[in-house]
């Protein structure tokens, strides 16, 4: 008789420590206040960088541009999650939009910045998009 293993669903992406798809999802619903921005962050040249490089490249390129969001929305009060291979995403509740588009467009500019993972200095292209919304 052979017995599978059970182990608990994985709630971070193993690569950059971030809430993983489906936790980001979920959390949303533990923000404050009557609405929720989201920040949908596109890197645009992940892919080239793989090719040309490697993937070990890629991915200390995605576990820095992660501490970098981490260090730019720090409070717990915001839910910083990596959506897909390329994609990141931060919710943030009960904050006024004028504010949370300025703070956007920073951290967006902040991923842009040149990065040194392993000593190679790249260059990511990212654009985002914020929606807003109910919250619940």
């Amino acid at each position: 008789m052979v017995l599978s293993s059970c182990s608990a669903p994985t709630t971070h992406d193993g690569l950059t420590g971030l809430l993983n798809r489906p936790s980001f999802t979920a959390s949303i619903a533990h923000l404050k206040g009557p609405e929720v921005h989201v920040l949908v962050i596109g890197l645009e040249n992940l892919r080239l960088i793989n090719e040309t490089l490697e993937r070990s490249a890629g991915d200390g390129l995605l576990a820095e541009l992660a501490r970098r969001l981490r260090a730019f929305f720090p409070s717990p009060d915001y839910r910083i999650g990596r959506i897909s291979g390329s994609g990141f995403a931060v919710a943030i509740g009960d904050a006024p939009t004028k504010v949370v588009y300025h703070k956007a467009c920073r951290a967006v500019l902040a991923l842009r910045v040149k990065t040194t993972p392993g000593g190679r200095d790249l260059s990511v292209r990212a654009s985002g998009g914020l929606a807003r919304g109910p919250l619940g």
